[in-house]
């Protein structure tokens, strides 16, 4: 199923034409199947969909979240060369978002951005 909803499409295409509830499981089996690069090209669809599913709380969300963007979920040094191959650009946005959903309430978010994010997101240090 998750093959079939990734196969041969761009991020945007995607979002042009989700379904967030009939969506939700190939999100999260291609949190768990694709390989960690092709899976890199897929973040901003990610954090796009997140941002809508702060009512519903579709597990493909925290498992994101957890699997590729919280220190404490991996070996230290494989999720520093992960992070790594981001630009300061898209290390900034991913802080953004970390930083809304510490925000929003989720633990595991929150121990991230003190673990890690606050150093990537200049919004958090103009808030200081």
């Amino acid at each position: 199923m998750y093959i079939i909803f990734f196969q041969k499409k761009q991020w945007n295409e995607i979002i042009n034409n989700l379904k967030i509830k009939d969506d939700s499981y190939a999100l999260e089996l291609g949190i768990i199947f694709l390989p960690e690069k092709v899976f890199c090209y897929y973040i901003p669809l990610y954090i796009y969909v997140s941002l809508f599913n702060k009512n519903d709380f579709w597990v493909f969300e925290s498992d994101f979240i957890q699997q590729y963007l919280c220190p404490e979920y991996r070996d230290y040094d494989d999720f520093l060369n992960f992070v790594f191959n981001f630009s300061d650009i898209q290390l900034s946005i991913i802080a953004q978002f970390m930083s809304y959903e510490s925000d929003a309430g989720f633990f595991y978010a929150s121990k991230a951005c003190m673990d890690f994010w606050e150093d990537y997101s200049p919004l958090l240090h103009k808030k200081i």
